[in-house]
Parts: C-alpha cells; structure tokens; sequence
C-alpha cells in the first residue's frame, strides 16, 4: 500500500439523472428498514415484492389506463 489510496466507482448510464434515483431509494431503504424488527422487515419486504418487483403480476393491473399518471 502506498501513502495514497484512490477508489473510483464509476457507473455508465445514458440516463444519468435517473439512474440515481434507484441508488437513492436503495439506501434510503436499506438506512430506514435495516434496524426494524424481523416481522416488521417482512411485511415491508412483501410490500417491495407485490409493488416494484412485481411477484404476483402488475399491481396497477385493475386500473384503467387513461386513469394512470405514468
């Protein structure tokens, strides 16, 4: 090792401003539900599932397209 250490992330996006956006929800996360009790992170960890990984098919299914913001 040398007196000067230098560690570099460096993340290619062309969508730079949003590819921050999911950074920032992830350590927003992991800052706020790590220290919760075990049911507490389960029930939050099925909320994650059913809404942004989509586990039981498309949450916003039964909404009428013209009725969605996004």
């Amino acid at each position: 090792m040398s007196d000067f250490n230098v560690l570099v992330n460096f993340w290619w996006c062309d969508r730079l401003e949003i590819s921050r956006e999911p950074m920032e929800a992830f350590v927003l996360s992991l800052l706020s539900l790590r220290q919760l009790p075990e049911p507490e992170r389960d029930a939050w960890r099925a909320v994650f599932d059913y809404f942004i990984f989509k586990k039981d098919g498309l949450p916003l299914d039964h909404i009428p397209d013209e009725l969605r913001e996004c």
